[in-house]
């Protein structure tokens, strides 16, 4: 919210989804975050009725997340009518500027904007999910959603019909569902606007996106809109190595939780000292393995 609201000049109304759970002292902190910008702040709970029965916890899912990603679904049965289009961001982002021009995104005839996902050859030549994967898949962090298109399509019934029919399916929660839902019907934006952790740190042979972004990726990567801390190395530990860690801790600073110390310990290899000063100072952006460094001019 402070990176959001520092890149943004005009207002910003926030529109937070969060659980039954959710303590009053996170709430009134958000609410000081949106008032020393001059922003609006709405809240929406959803309960745990609500999502008791959506596909979560088994072995072959991701657990690095919480069934608070399946909020997503719920959108237009939790926002009032006269909401028309948002942009959703899942909470592991940061927002280096204006999201204006992301905003203005013309969402006519479409259901939502998007990026591919960091792994989508993988899910593609799977052909896990019911629908012409050649369509491609994309990650759901980052969404422009045309709300009017869900509300006039009965979308939130389709998600609910998707998750009962192919429940034993669905590995990757509601990604799968809006992937499958919307595969037809989604706009694809610049990996500017979801820039996500596979996209550069992880050595090219280990790399799984698709090669016709790599020219895309190559051009945004020291300069994104949107970053995504998209895998399990979130820089609100000490031990994260991903080279725009450094971001998240600048607008960390400028929050109320400044004081509050990052999670884990210290690398204490000389390898990871290095390799951690290096892409903590921009110094390094993986290109082969872990062998090639490129310094600041």
């Amino acid at each position: 919210m402070h990176s959001i609201s520092i890149n943004n000049g005009s207002m910003v109304a926030y529109h937070i989804l969060v659980d039954e759970d959710f303590s009053n002292q996170n709430r009134f902190a958000l609410i000081n975050i949106a008032k020393t910008y001059g922003n609006q702040i709405f809240f929406y709970v959803v309960t745990k009725a609500m999502t008791k029965k959506l596909p979560f916890g088994r072995d072959n899912q991701p657990h690095h997340v919480t069934i608070a990603t399946y909020y997503r679904l719920f959108i237009t049965e939790l926002l009032p009518d006269s909401i028309h289009k948002i942009i959703y961001l899942d909470g592991d982002m940061i927002v280096r500027k204006s999201l204006v021009k992301l905003w203005e995104t013309d969402l006519t005839g479409f259901a939502l904007g998007v990026v591919h996902d960091m792994d989508e050859p993988i899910h593609v030549k799977s052909h896990r999910l019911p629908y012409p994967m050649e369509e491609g898949y994309f990650n759901a962090g980052m969404l422009i959603v045309n709300l009017d298109y869900w509300r006039d399509n009965d979308c939130f019934e389709q998600f609910m019909l998707f998750v009962e029919h192919y429940s034993e399916t669905i590995r990757f929660h509601d990604q799968d569902v809006l992937n499958c839902v919307f595969y037809n019907k989604k706009k694809w934006l610049s990996t500017t606007f979801n820039f996500q952790s596979g996209f550069i740190y992880i050595p090219e042979y280990q790399r799984q996106y698709n090669e016709d972004l790599s020219t895309e990726i190559n051009h945004v990567k020291f300069d994104p809109v949107v970053i995504h801390f998209a895998t399990k190395d979130k820089p609100w530990r000490l031990e994260c190595f991903h080279p725009h860690s450094a971001v998240w801790r600048y607008y960390w600073r400028k929050s109320q939780w400044r004081d509050t110390p990052l999670i884990g310990d210290n690398p204490n290899s000389l390898k990871s000292y290095v390799r951690n000063f290096c892409l903590r100072h921009n110094l390094y952006m993986p290109k082969c393995g872990y062998q090639r460094i490129i310094l600041r001019r």
